[in-house]
């Protein structure tokens, strides 16, 4: 590739600096990668969620029971769905509520508990091959603790930061606010 290649440390979304790679050819693209950057989690904290959902064990997560919309037959097919992800992802979600207040925990399971608010039959059934896996979870993190939402952004059809952008805004405040309640108690427990 021709262009610009270098190596800054920059201040990721975390918080925390790490070192990013930028390749680009123009401006608009050095641009772009710039933001990127500013807004993703640094490689230590996504080695730590990745961490966090590998050390999930045997457990449960109960989560509140919905409605799931859409016509008769495709509800039965999208309660099975949900379930079946429930089963698979309920330890995560049990491994992540007991680690309390650490704020990449917490807001794993902000991510979580969001996905599983999710009430449309269509998008449990369009989803089903997906198995959110530990990167659907960083990205769905990255996309709970910005303040503000990236330009040009385009959200997977598996996002259900994206999914309840477009149809349910006050399931996405209410995740952010479970994640500060966290940030609260935390700062309460160090001082």
């Amino acid at each position: 590739m021709n262009g610009n290649r270098y190596v800054q440390t920059m201040k990721r979304l975390c918080g925390h600096a790490d070192a990013v790679e930028f390749k680009y050819r123009g401006r608009t693209e050095h641009l772009a990668q710039q933001a990127y950057a500013r807004n993703s989690l640094c490689s230590e904290c996504r080695a730590k969620v990745r961490e966090m959902v590998a050390a999930a064990g045997k457990g449960f997560y109960r989560v509140e029971g919905i409605l799931i919309r859409g016509t008769v037959n495709r509800v039965s097919w999208a309660t099975k769905l949900r379930l079946e992800a429930l089963r698979k992802h309920g330890p995560i979600m049990q491994h992540l509520d007991s680690l309390g207040d650490e704020p990449l925990a917490r807001a794993g399971l902000a991510a979580y508990r969001m996905l599983f608010s999710i009430t449309s039959a269509k998008f449990w059934i369009e989803t089903r091959e997906f198995g959110f896996s530990d990167y659907w979870l960083i990205s769905e993190i990255e996309h709970l603790l910005r303040s503000y939402e990236l330009y040009g952004t385009n959200y997977s059809s598996s996002s259900a930061y994206g999914y309840c952008r477009q149809f349910n805004k006050p399931s996405i405040e209410m995740a952010r606010a479970f994640i500060r309640e966290g940030q609260v108690v935390a700062q309460e427990e160090s001082a």
